[in-house]
């Protein structure tokens, strides 16, 4: 959008982007380190930003506006299929939590196809244009006991199914009263407080053997959460 002058919709970044800054070619999931120059240069960036946030670990500083859209952009070759491809699926917390239309089918949805759901903390906020300016944290996530697979924590966050129906029953009844940012972030603490066998952090590099059959670590002590 921002390089696409037939687009009559405003450049979501901030600071703008640098347009002749085209990415050199394609990468894959193992060898992309040749994208990250073009990336920074096409966001006006630098790389002291990335090693920052790949040398730190978690708990990692909020995520500024401009920092949640200058990702590198992944796309597949061929086709994918949820049951098979899908090892998890993440959802934000303020926008479906509570909600008993499309939070309950995404629930249902992901459990017809084995794949864990994890809610995030994201911006806490359900407003989609305020949200775009707001600072958001890389790092909350929370397996529902009610969406997942065979994982090696699935008793364990079972137990906290729960404070998970009293966290939906007060979701729902924020989202009816338009509730607060502080209030959304308020009603996540208080459900990784009662679960914290659910509270999960994204893998980091070397966090688990088997990356691909892992959905995240423990954030109390650090356990792979994986596949069994």
């Amino acid at each position: 959008m921002c390089c696409n002058e037939t687009v009559a919709m405003p450049c979501f970044v901030a600071g703008g982007v640098d347009c002749a800054a085209a990415p050199p070619g394609v990468g894959t999931l193992d060898d992309y380190d040749h994208l990250v120059v073009s990336n920074r240069k096409f966001f006006n960036a630098t790389l002291a930003a990335v090693a920052r946030r790949l040398a730190g670990g978690w708990p990692a500083p909020d995520a500024t506006p401009d920092e949640r859209v200058d990702y590198l952009e992944t796309t597949y070759a061929s086709s994918l299929y949820w049951d098979r491809d899908a090892r998890f699926v993440v959802a934000d917390f303020s926008s479906l939590f509570g909600d008993d239309d499309y939070g309950a089918r995404l629930r249902n949805w992901t459990s017809s196809f084995g794949a864990p759901l994890l809610w995030a903390g994201g911006a806490f906020a359900t407003d989609r244009d305020a949200t775009k300016h707001l600072s958001a944290p890389f790092d909350l996530r929370l397996l529902d006991p009610f969406a997942l697979a065979t994982l090696n924590a699935s008793a364990a966050v079972r137990g906290a199914a729960g404070a998970f129906d009293d966290a939906w029953a007060a979701a729902r009844a924020l989202r009816a009263a338009n509730g607060t940012r502080a209030a959304w972030r308020a009603l996540y603490a208080g459900l990784r407080a009662a679960a914290p066998d659910a509270d999960v952090v994204p893998l980091v590099a070397g966090a688990c053997a088997d990356v691909e059959a892992c959905v995240g670590a423990t954030r109390r002590d650090g356990a792979c959460v994986c596949r069994s």
